[in-house]
């Protein structure tokens, strides 16, 4: 996560005339019967009725440069209910929004709004998203998608300026409001072979759902994850690493200093193996559509026995099904062969109707596992010991990435 300093509107000076003249004559042009927006007051307005301009309309007048105006304290019911008043067909709130710290490391913070008609969960983006594109873009996938199967998924409400558009900004930060899914992640405390079977045949329906409801989005071409580890692959081994190491030497952890000791040996013994999969597939054309891409165990909620839906489409993107296969498998099955073995089966039973994996995908499914075993780890030291990023949720963090380091040594014993 790139760390950058925010453009903070309550620190403009006198200087900064001209900036805040173009914020006043925007906000005007874009809401002409919006109160308070007045150049003379625009520093104290501002913050407080952001959260009703077009952020589109803001990231394209100024070529998309980041508009920040950080959330640095606790956000107020009062201001949620105001964000929250900016959705169509919202119902009436019932109660107070709380906090909700959940199973998702994409870096959004969420809200749980209790209404007349369930309840609601309210979305601010990480700070690193400046437009609107991407999440309107997942907004625009889960739409069509919903209207192609039959699983709960987490569909943004349409602002109340703008039916076509999903996303408002308030305090800095794009905003979505989408429904509260029913069901609790079961898989990321049981696995056994019925709930396998019962995930993995709703993945390849998920799948489905998204092919069909997004099918212009669906094409053959490189696959962009493999084009992604690539990328890492090369950056540990020119030098990532050692840059790494050393952040971790100075700190007086001494388990992190044996993780880092496990790495290294585990870089050494499999790091060649991991490159000529690498190569093999950077280069080849695959099935690609929309897919989660970050479906870990957590994302995939369970109610009486069944899916009841997805949730976290943070990283969702269009690439091979075999990437998110192959993050539930580990982040489920693990190594155990025959969890692994059930759960494919149940996968490619459930997806003949429509197409069942390909002897390339399989393939695929094997290189996506085995390089983020390998490269996972080092992104996660990268992130925390270099880059000095922080997560909500340190539980899971934790949790993670101990299952990735068994996974790791595991690994490298069998190689």
């Amino acid at each position: 996560m790139v760390v950058r300093q925010p453009l903070n509107l309550a620190n403009i000076t006198e200087s900064s005339t001209q900036i805040v003249a173009q914020l006043g004559f925007l906000a005007r042009k874009i809401y002409p019967n919006l109160p308070g927006l007045r150049i003379s007051n625009i520093r104290n307005a501002l913050p407080g009725r952001i959260h009703r301009f077009d952020c589109h309309a803001l990231a394209d007048y100024y070529g998309r440069t980041v508009f920040d105006l950080p959330i640095d304290r606790p956000m107020t019911p009062e201001q949620l209910a105001a964000i929250a008043a900016s959705f169509a067909g919202l119902p009436r709130p019932s109660g107070v929004p709380t906090r909700h710290f959940g199973s998702g490391l994409s870096g959004a913070e969420i809200w749980r709004l209790p209404t007349a008609g369930g309840d609601f969960a309210l979305k601010a983006w990480p700070n690193e998203f400046t437009t609107a594109d991407r999440p309107e873009w997942i907004a625009q996938q889960l739409r069509a998608t919903r209207a192609s199967g039959s699983l709960l998924l987490p569909v943004p409400l349409a602002t109340s300026d703008d039916v076509r558009r999903s996303c408002v900004l308030a305090y800095g930060r794009l905003w979505q409001c989408e429904p509260w899914l029913p069901g609790r992640s079961e898989l990321a405390t049981k696995t056994d072979a019925a709930i396998l079977e019962v995930a993995f045949a709703a993945l390849a329906e998920l799948h489905a759902a998204l092919r069909s409801g997004a099918e212009r989005e669906c094409r053959r071409n490189v696959s962009p994850a493999i084009a992604k580890r690539r990328e890492v692959w090369n950056e540990a081994a020119g030098g990532g690493w050692d840059e790494v190491r050393r952040a971790i030497e100075r700190t007086p952890d001494e388990g992190e200093h044996r993780a880092a000791d496990q790495w290294s040996l585990a870089w050494r013994k499999l790091s060649s193996s991991v490159d000529a999969m690498l190569e093999l597939c950077e280069r080849g054309e695959f099935a690609l559509q929309v897919v989660h891409g970050d479906l870990h165990a957590e994302h995939v909620l369970f109610d009486a026995g069944r899916v009841s839906g997805f949730i976290d489409f943070s990283a969702a993107a269009v690439d091979s099904r075999a990437l998110d296969i192959a993050r539930l498998l580990g982040s489920t099955a693990g190594d155990d062969a025959e969890f692994r073995r059930i759960a494919l089966s149940a996968y490619r039973e459930a997806a003949k109707s429509s197409s069942g994996l390909s002897v390339e995908e399989d393939v695929l499914v094997d290189v996506f596992d085995r390089s983020a075993t390998l490269l996972a780890p080092y992104r996660w030291f990268r992130w925390i010991y270099v880059e000095n990023q922080t997560f909500a949720n340190a539980k899971l963090v934790a949790s993670r990435r101990r299952r990735l380091m068994d996974r790791l040594r595991k690994m490298a014993e069998t190689s």
